[in-house]
């Protein structure tokens, strides 16, 4: 149903705070916003720590950045901005998207977006749904 991720080797050296990636999606050009979302992302999907990183982000405030980057991104952008939304529902934050208007973005993306983006969409709009919230 939707795009599986790649597994990436881990990194060595010191991981970028959640705060910084945050201000990387609200701040910088189309590169760093689209490898902060992915980040973001994977954080929120991490097995091992995925709630604690999901919490971690709500309570920075980056949900309302990644649904400004789901509906004014660049097409990858609005990808990861996607996949990053979708696992902050999955982790349970379902009702902070819908608080934050994030339905109307992921609805026009996973009608008009690239294919991966479409996917991710639909999955982040899934979750949403399976959490109790409509559009």
């Amino acid at each position: 149903f939707f795009v599986a991720k790649q597994a990436m080797p881990a990194r060595r050296g010191r991981r970028t705070s959640t705060e910084e990636l945050i201000k990387r999606v609200i701040l910088t050009d189309t590169a760093k916003q689209v490898a902060a979302a992915e980040k973001l992302g994977d954080r929120a999907a991490d097995a091992a720590d995925g709630a604690e990183a999901c919490a971690a982000i709500v309570q920075a405030g980056g949900i309302r950045p990644l649904v400004d980057l789901a509906r004014t991104g660049s097409g990858m952008g609005k990808q990861w901005a996607a996949y990053a939304l979708g696992e902050l529902s999955a982790g349970g934050f379902s009702s902070n998207i819908s608080e934050a208007d994030g339905i109307g973005p992921l609805v026009e993306l996973a009608r008009s977006g690239g294919e991966d983006a479409k996917e991710w969409a639909a999955y982040a709009l899934a979750k949403i749904s399976a959490g109790g919230f409509s559009s």
